[in-house]
């Protein structure tokens, strides 16, 4: 059974995804953390940061999202790491705009969950417009170089496909990820709004706290 209690930490998919109600003073006192998934998320005054694996697949973004959903959430901010593209060499990272994902893979493969979205969500404005602009602003306030962006999850980071080229030929991608899209995808099929940033290096624990509460998240 759930409980309100916003300082009882809960586990999610077989100890892999570790989801836990956030409150105004973790943030100070975490250490440096070097993960290449972060989701941030928020109810009214209900807060939840979801922790994911290094290697995150899409079914710990799934997972991570749709425990959030399940609390209640409404507003999503994910972040992840990638490798720049067609950026300054200033920019620590990018705020995705919307995505070409070419991966291969798809949260939303195999049964719906009835209980989250339809077997067949509209896709389109995955990332809201409103929740960007607010990190877009306190990353300007803040003198983060996190321009707005396409974002291209690749089959795989490190080998290029021939189609790959032909996306980032014909596109301005701002970066490389296999993070964030996933995130992205199972919120919108769940109707919720949702941001994403994805850092050039691991997510400096400064730039997060930054972005956080910045945007209105503690």
């Amino acid at each position: 059974m759930k409980t309100n209690d916003s300082h009882r930490r809960e586990q999610k998919t077989q100890g892999v995804v570790t989801t836990v109600p956030l409150t105004a003073t973790m943030l100070a006192g975490w250490p440096n953390v070097s993960t290449a998934a972060w989701g941030k998320m928020l109810q009214r005054d209900r807060q939840y940061l979801a922790i994911l694996p290094v290697s995150a697949q899409v079914i710990h973004w799934r997972d991570a999202v749709r425990t959030m959903m399940a609390n209640g959430v409404e507003r999503i901010l994910l972040m992840g790491n990638g490798r720049p593209l067609h950026v300054a060499p200033a920019a620590v990272g990018i705020i995705v705009t919307d995505h070409i994902n070419v991966s291969g893979v798809n949260p939303l493969m195999g049964p719906n969950a009835e209980q989250f979205g339809p077997r067949f969500p509209d896709m389109s404005h995955a990332y809201d417009a409103e929740l960007s602009q607010t990190i877009k602003r306190v990353a300007e306030q803040n003198a983060l170089q996190l321009p707005e962006s396409l974002l291209l999850a690749p089959k795989d980071m490190n080998v290029r496909t021939e189609l790959e080229e032909t996306i980032i030929s014909q596109n301005q991608i701002g970066a490389l990820s296999r993070d964030v899209f996933a995130g992205a995808i199972v919120a919108k099929h769940g109707n919720r709004l949702c941001a994403g940033v994805v850092f050039f290096e691991t997510a400096p624990q400064t730039s997060v706290e930054i972005l956080i509460r910045g945007a209105g998240l503690l």
